[in-house]
């Protein structure tokens, strides 16, 4: 029984030896398939080579060989790129991270490629107790300042020039609205921005009744406005101008449930049902969201 054994393994050995000429990692790969799987590892190995598997039969089988992960990807192993993998876990848990060197590269890739859009984010940057990484981060959120003020003041004077074509009503509306969700402007501030932000809106509604998209963010800043009446009013002739979007629907659903009105919640789910022969899913998304919030008050 020893001699089979030794046999067996002086067998792998030497096509471990003919492995090598060909793949390395792959020959490391197949050897261990085979010396520690007996008989099973060559015929799964067997198997394996002449599967004739297409691109959409691909099997992934992650391994582990010298502290590095591979993925099998038919007879072929790809090394993982643990490094690219690590690019997508978001900046606000990158901060929760000890390791300083870690936290430090990823505020400046990101800052560099000009990602960090968010307020919040950066305020969490500077709170933190690395004094370079919140360094860093203090910069950024003066720079990110300085630009939405600047382009502020240059869509304001476009604006203020005569041109009220679309193009220049979009940039100045896109703007404000990055002005208004930016988070530095104080509450009385922030209100004077969002009137100023509905009264463009009216007028880019008022003169180009086919932007679907500016009449949901006029109907959007009335609610945040806390003027849901008028709000009402415009889902109306939205879906005038509209008739086949589901949004007046979607957004006059939001209304009602945000005064706590379910009955007519409720009679403009049926309206919606009743106007569409399928749903999108975030319609659907929409009536469940809201029958849910409904059934728990």
């Amino acid at each position: 029984m020893l001699s089979a054994g030794l046999i067996y393994a002086v067998f792998c050995c030497c096509c471990f030896y003919s492995w090598l000429k060909t793949n390395r990692q792959q020959a490391v790969i197949r050897f261990l398939w085979v010396l520690f799987m007996p008989v099973a590892g060559f015929i799964f190995l067997g198997i394996s080579h002449f599967s004739k598997k297409d691109e959409a039969g691909t099997i992934e089988v992650p391994t582990m060989v010298d502290g590095v992960e591979w993925v099998q990807q038919s007879c072929i192993y790809r090394r993982i790129d643990l490094e690219k993998e690590m690019n997508i876990v978001p900046l606000e848990e990158v901060l929760l991270l000890n390791d300083k060197e870690t936290k430090r590269r990823k505020l400046i890739d990101a800052l560099k490629d000009e990602a960090i859009k968010d307020l919040q984010i950066l305020e969490l940057a500077v709170k933190n107790d690395d004094t370079e990484t919140s360094h860093y981060a203090a910069t950024a959120v003066l720079e990110l300042k300085r630009k939405l003020q600047l382009a502020m003041q240059a869509s304001s004077e476009a604006y203020g020039q005569g041109d009220k074509g679309l193009e220049v009503l979009s940039t100045y509306a896109h703007a404000l609205k990055r002005y208004t969700e930016s988070g530095f402007l104080d509450q009385r501030s922030l209100q004077k921005y969002r009137y100023l932000y509905s009264h463009l809106l009216e007028r880019i509604i008022s003169t180009y009744p086919d932007q679907h998209d500016f009449f949901v963010e006029k109907i959007q800043c009335e609610m945040e406005l806390g003027e849901y009446d008028e709000a009402r009013t415009l889902c109306k002739t939205f879906l005038q101008h509209h008739p086949n979007s589901e949004m007046p629907y979607i957004l006059e659903m939001k209304i009602y449930y945000s005064v706590r009105n379910y009955p007519m919640l409720q009679e403009t789910v049926a309206r919606l049902k009743g106007a569409f022969h399928k749903l999108s899913p975030q319609a659907l998304q929409s009536i469940r969201n809201w029958s849910k919030g409904e059934k728990a008050i």
